[in-house]
């Protein structure tokens, strides 16, 4: 049987650092693609798409009727209302305190860049200088950019600024190769989803970095394919790089969500004048070869693996003195004739008293019903439970199982006589 919860928010950053660090430590092999690397770096980030975990196990509902004792069907259990703020609340004020931020100011960037940035068509002149493989592509010029740069998603364009018309016929082409394959490969529409992740995900340092590193890896690809669709060499590439950088830092308009500049992010610019003058050979391509399929099948092997659980959880078992169903013969429960059922003592209050929500079924917002079996001695204690219906790794379980061992029951009666009898308690954990 397959469960979905949400994943807590430790154990979704603690995965993605060690998935970070395990890239980090691949990225020390020299040659390794950077086409692998920027889509491995891409998944951490979409991992935090599905931010559940998969918890398989074999438990098997027992093949037990409910007719074999009484069922108590008023048990459902609400959180406590409490006057003082947990550390779950704190950190959802904190969430949403957040994301309010973060995403006003990516709003707020978008419309500023769209409202100050303003161009006109490239001169015919300079159309007829540029290589067949870009005049599908709109080019503009402006005067709000020091730096070349790709804005859209729907009707992409490239952007030049006004000083671009007197650089030389070499590098022209070289910037609008390499905005060109920021288009071909729709890389401002994954800059948003990367970013948008980031947003929603703000408090996870681990996905900033994966985010930065998209960011270099997907730069480095466009600069491979600048110098191969030209004839620049690494040397001079790196020097309009350089140039590009030093008039950028005057720039007057602000980052839109959709944009893609040449001159990326100023931090990762040393790393990629390293890599094009060190490791870049002319002509290399960005196919897949078998090591790098192996490599990527195995880091989404290890995603998925990470994000499963398995088995059930007997640390748990045992410190309630839990015996699961599947593991204890039919036989055991067995259905005693009774005239007068077990009732618990004060009614299903008190069990219900005695449940105390899981913070942190709470904080996952986790519902459900958890159905056990106990037996009720000729004393009215509970010396028996088993798990019918479970919610593992949540603390449902446990916290229904604690409760009903800490409630006394009348016992049940044959005879005029007091017995023991199996009863069932189906428990439903329920969030306002």
């Amino acid at each position: 049987m397959i469960n979905i919860h949400w994943i807590s928010i430790p154990a979704l950053i603690i995965q993605t650092g060690v998935l970070c660090l395990v890239l980090w430590l691949l990225s020390a092999w020299k040659n390794i693609s950077p086409r692998l690397m920027y889509i491995l770096w891409y998944l951490i980030i979409l991992r935090h798409v599905f931010p559940f975990t998969l918890h398989i196990q074999n438990d098997r509902l027992p093949n037990i009727p409910f007719t074999l004792a009484p069922i108590f069907t008023d048990m459902t259990v609400q959180p406590a209302i409490s006057s003082s703020f947990s550390f779950a609340t704190l950190f959802q004020y904190f969430w949403i305190i957040g994301f309010m931020i973060l995403f006003s100011s990516m709003i707020l960037n978008e419309y500023l860049f769209r409202k100050q940035l303003k161009t006109i068509p490239a001169p015919d002149q300079l159309l007829l200088k540029l290589p067949s493989f870009s005049r599908r592509t709109k080019i503009q010029i402006s005067s709000y950019t020091d730096s070349p740069l790709s804005y859209g998603i729907i009707n992409p364009v490239i952007i030049l600024p006004r000083s671009a018309l007197d650089l030389p016929v070499s590098e022209i082409q070289s910037i609008i190769a390499h905005e060109y394959e920021h288009i071909r490969r729709h890389d401002a529409f994954h800059t948003i989803v990367q970013h948008v992740l980031c947003v929603l995900w703000f408090f996870n340092p681990f996905i900033w970095i994966a985010k930065r590193y998209c960011e270099y890896y997907r730069e480095i690809l466009c600069d491979i394919h600048s110098l191969n669709r030209t004839d620049m060499t690494p040397p001079d590439y790196s020097g309009l790089l350089l140039r590009i950088i030093g008039n950028s830092r005057s720039t007057r308009v602000l980052n839109g969500m959709a944009l893609t500049r040449i001159d990326g992010n100023i931090y990762n610019l040393k790393k990629r004048i390293v890599y094009l003058n060190t490791t870049y050979k002319k002509g290399v391509t960005m196919m897949f070869k078998m090591k790098h399929k192996i490599l990527l099948t195995l880091f989404v092997i290890a995603i998925i693996l990470t994000a499963c659980t398995f088995g059930t959880d007997n640390k748990s078992d045992a410190e309630n003195n839990v015996v699961r169903i599947e593991h204890v013969p039919d036989e055991e429960v067995q259905f005693i004739p009774y005239d007068t059922p077990p009732s618990p003592i004060g009614g299903t209050d008190a069990i219900l008293k005695n449940i105390i929500y899981p913070e942190k079924a709470k904080s996952a917002g986790l519902e459900g019903t958890v159905i056990i079996q106990a037996f009720v001695s000729e004393k009215g204690e509970v010396t028996k439970c088993k798990i019918m219906k479970s919610i593992p790794n949540t603390g449902l379980d446990e916290a229904a199982i604690d409760a009903v061992k800490k409630t006394k029951f009348t016992p049940a009666k044959q005879n005029n006589k007091d017995i023991g009898v199996w009863i069932a308690l189906p428990v439903v954990f329920r969030l306002n």
